[in-house]
């Protein structure tokens, strides 16, 4: 026959059932903050700056100095026989319009 629980028996199986449902809750809510700090934006609003754009002009330079490079070099055979008797640039030198290169 059924016998009668004891009220200690009954209390700690109570006790059992808020533990569980509460770690179920604790679990919840670390989930809930972890993935609130993943989405979270990382930057912080006082730095980021903004302002309504204007038409107008620009007036913005840019000055450098390098060298140019070219993209290819080709080799180009003459259909005469000739010979390179002087070469007046080296490689990478700049030329200038009309400037003269080697004498054949």
């Amino acid at each position: 026959m059924d016998r009668e629980l004891s009220a200690d028996f009954i209390r700690k199986e109570k006790n059992k059932s808020y533990l569980r449902y509460a770690a179920v809750l604790i679990s919840i809510v670390i989930v809930f903050i972890f993935f609130y700090s993943l989405i979270k934006p990382t930057l912080d609003r006082k730095k980021i700056r903004t302002a309504v754009a204007e038409i107008g002009s620009i007036r913005a330079a840019l000055t450098a100095s390098g060298t140019v490079q070219p993209e290819f070099e080709q080799i180009i055979n003459s259909p005469i026989q000739s010979k390179i008797e002087d070469v007046y640039l080296k490689a990478g030198e700049a030329v200038k319009a009309n400037q003269k290169i080697v004498k054949l």
